[in-house]
């Protein structure tokens, strides 16, 4: 088995990396983030609670500071930023059309978005929408509309 080149795993590792650090953007992207909401509600009943809107203002800006860093770390580490020449991958012109032409012919192939595709999405959109509005805090959120939510 031969080992990967220095793209491959840059690849691999920038998608793990950025599924990781991307998780901890939302309140929803990992347990631990609805862990630590279940203790600060019972450990702390009368300060202001973790909603979805206010857990995205203070971790989104942080999430993408961590997300470049590790871009730059990854461009630095396997594909020769700020190295010379030398170090970069050589990559083919040929190959690299030869690609994009094989991935424009993909997407076509996909057609157009189905209608179950389209309900799929529409009702992404609206539960994303109805976390980030329940208690914006902001203003009225749904949730002081409809009691008992």
């Amino acid at each position: 088995m031969t080992r990967p080149d220095s793209e491959t795993i840059c690849y691999y590792l920038g998608i793990a990396y950025a599924s990781n650090l991307g998780g901890a953007g939302t309140l929803t992207g990992t347990g631990t983030n609805l862990t630590f909401k279940g203790l600060w509600d019972s450990l702390f009943p009368h300060a202001d609670g973790v909603n979805f809107a206010s857990w995205m203002l203070f971790n989104v800006p942080l999430m993408l500071v961590n997300v470049f860093a590790s871009w730059l770390w990854l461009q630095f580490l396997f594909m020769g930023l700020f190295r010379g020449k030398k170090a970069r991958p050589n990559f083919n012109k040929d190959q690299a059309l030869l690609v994009k032409d094989m991935v424009r012919e993909r997407v076509k192939e996909l057609g157009a978005m189905s209608f179950d595709e389209g309900c799929t999405l529409a009702l992404f959109i609206a539960v994303v929408l109805l976390w980030f509005f329940r208690e914006p805090e902001f203003i009225p959120g749904w949730a002081d509309i409809i009691p008992g939510v």
